[in-house]
This record gives structure tokens, C-alpha cells and sequence, in this order.
């Protein structure tokens, strides 16, 4: 008896444990496997490696994912993937509007960057005939350069 009674903390260590650590581990494990066994075309994911890109084939385990905006086509092994956004496949027509949108954005971004460089170089008057630059040695190899 004394000795069953010096092993009961050990055994409520052990339960505790259970309850706090392995089963809640053993329930988001279930839920990740349902999750990966769900994986449908159209539905964004993230590679083990951090690729983003939205699934478009899927052929037993290998799951093809097109990223970037290349569209780079990549093969990844379904339990390497997790899923940000189950969404609904993307139709021709959307994504040509998404890419059309994309390109007056970077092309509205392109004019706005040349506009305020231009304006930057405006407000900044440089005199040549002002600036003298003979006091300035290049000291490499002990002496000045320009002669």
C-alpha cells in the first residue's frame, strides 16, 4: 500500500500531461490531416518554405501550385502545404481583369515615381562654377591623384 501511495504524484504528473500537452497536440494534428485531405483547386496555400500561390492541378499526393507573377507552375507534396484561403477557383475573365488591374497600378506607380524624382531634382540647384573640389585628395597609396 505505501508502496502504490508513493507513486500517485507520478500518475497525476502523467494525467495532467495528457490532458495539457498530448491531447490537444493529437486534436490540431487530426484537424491539419482533414485540413491537407480538403485541399481543392483554386484554394491558396503556403509551402512548408513559405511559396504562396493558389492550387490549380491536384494528382494523388503531388498538388501543383502556380505563384508569382510569372504564374510559376510548382509541385509539392500535399503534407509540405497548409491552407490560407479556401476560395473559389478564379475564372479566365477575372484573372485577366486582376492582371489588366495590376498593370494600370504599376504603370500609375511608374509615372508617380518619375514625376516626383524629376520634382526632387528640380528643388536642387547645383552651381558648377561655384564648387571647388581642389581640396579634396584621393589618399590612396599616400598622395593625391589629381595633378
Amino acid at each position: 500500500m505505501e508502496n502504490f501511495q508513493a507513486f500517485i504524484p507520478l500518475i497525476l504528473i502523467v494525467v495532467v500531461m495528457y490532458f495539457l500537452m498530448i491531447r490537444p497536440q493529437q486534436r490540431k494534428q487530426k484537424e491539419i490531416n482533414e485540413m491537407r485531405k480538403n485541399i481543392k483547386r483554386g484554394d491558396k496555400v503556403q509551402s512548408a518554405g513559405g511559396v504562396v500561390g493558389r492550387v490549380i492541378k491536384i494528382k494523388d499526393d503531388i498538388i501543383t501550385i502556380e505563384c508569382g507573377r510569372d504564374r510559376v507552375r510548382l509541385d509539392f507534396v500535399r503534407n509540405a502545404l497548409t491552407v490560407l484561403d479556401a476560395a473559389p477557383a478564379v475564372t479566365r475573365t477575372q484573372r485577366e481583369q486582376l492582371e489588366r488591374s495590376n498593370e494600370e497600378a504599376d504603370e500609375n506607380y511608374d509615372d508617380y515615381a518619375a514625376d516626383s524624382t524629376d520634382e526632387a531634382y528640380d528643388d536642387f540647384d547645383f552651381d558648377e562654377e561655384s564648387y571647388d573640389d581642389s581640396e579634396y585628395t584621393d589618399e590612396y597609396d599616400g598622395g593625391d591623384q589629381r595633378k
